[in-house]
């Protein structure tokens, strides 16, 4: 997909996959759809920054090779070491709080992928204590982080 996009010569491509990067994951837990927020009345400091001021690609995936790319279920208790962690996918939580703490501040990639990981990390430790989880199917998992990924090009 990355390479197919690019092949178009845009100005700018972004393709963020919220995924596990294992050959074999999970069936994904369902739940109720999320809806996302309406659009702003005019475009952020930051939207500007990331999407409008530069050139180039940028890849994000949101887990490592080999790492499960972790969902808080709804099945989940609701508050765990005094943190909220939405319910859905941990990394589509923590990049998105990220871009709305930093609607005023202009940041680049790297900056905005820095802090949804410390974002993802607390939410990860929140849901994987000790960095033990359980996959749908009742069998459990260690894994200690989800590290995210990030491709730069010009």
């Amino acid at each position: 997909m990355v390479n197919e996009l690019r092949a178009r010569r845009p100005r700018m491509a972004v393709v963020v996959f919220d995924c596990c990067n294992r050959e074999r994951a999970p069936r994904p837990r369902t739940g109720p759809p999320v809806f996302a927020k309406p659009p702003p009345p005019e475009v952020s400091p930051l939207f500007d920054s990331l999407f409008f001021k530069i050139q180039g690609s940028v890849l994000v995936v949101s887990s490592s090779p080999y790492q499960y790319a972790l969902v808080r279920a709804r099945r989940d208790d609701d508050w765990k070491n005094g943190i909220a962690v939405p319910y859905g996918p941990l990394f589509t939580n923590a990049f998105g709080q990220t871009l709305d703490d930093n609607a005023n501040r202009r940041l680049i990639w790297s900056q905005t992928i820095r802090s949804t990981q410390v974002k993802l990390d607390e939410y990860f430790r929140t849901v994987a204590p000790g960095g033990l989880t359980t996959l749908d199917d009742g069998r459990p998992v260690r894994q200690d982080r989800q590290t995210i990924q990030v491709r730069f090009s010009q």
